[in-house]
């Protein structure tokens, strides 16, 4: 999240294309984390009725995004391009310390170590496939 908070701001200070895209790629790869492990969190912390719960208001959030957010982004850039990147900042930073005081970390003492090579390989393929 903080990844994608400080692309955010990046983004919205942009001089130039280049940096834009530079900075975008940031918030791209910081949204792509937090979308993929928001799931393991919820289920790591919610349990029976409140992890269904839990589970639909996450996917109720992504819905309302996607229907909303083209509209909502279409308006802020009557003010400024600018916008659509800088809104992102306050609620970034209420999501990182929210994750901070709510979320407990979890290390198994005999986890796997994270596979580089492995990561290497898969990140080379989807890039060839995209």
């Amino acid at each position: 999240m903080a990844a994608f908070t400080v692309g955010s701001l990046l983004s919205g200070i942009a001089g130039s294309g280049i940096e834009l895209v530079i900075f975008r790629a940031l918030q791209g790869i910081g949204g792509a984390m937090v979308f993929s492990t928001s799931l393991a969190l919820l289920v790591q912390t919610f349990k029976g009725r409140g992890l269904g719960m839990a589970l639909g208001v996450w996917s109720a959030v992504i819905n309302l995004g996607l229907g909303c957010g083209p509209v909502l982004g279409g308006l802020l850039t009557e003010t400024s391009w600018r916008w659509i990147f800088f809104v992102n900042i306050p609620l970034g930073v209420v999501a990182v310390l929210m994750t901070l005081v709510g979320v407990q970390e979890v290390r198994l003492p005999d986890g796997p170590r994270i596979d580089v090579p492995g990561g290497g390989v898969f990140t080379v393929g989807l890039v060839g496939l995209i």
